[in-house]
């Protein structure tokens, strides 16, 4: 993503990034891929960076 210079590159069904979301959003359930999308919609052009900052609220 950003080695490749791709920063709106968006793996959005990567578990991980579910579960990250799950937890910072204090859900019950994981999100769908539908209120990923509307959550990312915030991230536009930025989302590999997003992405890499939801992973490391899982460590």
């Amino acid at each position: 993503m950003r080695c490749l210079k791709l920063p709106n590159a968006f793996p959005i069904d990567d578990i991980g990034l579910i579960n990250a979301i799950q937890h910072a959003q204090q859900l019950d359930q994981k999100p769908t891929k539908t209120e990923i999308q509307q959550l990312a919609k915030n991230w536009s052009g930025w989302e590999a960076y997003a992405t890499f900052y939801l992973w490391r609220t899982l460590y």
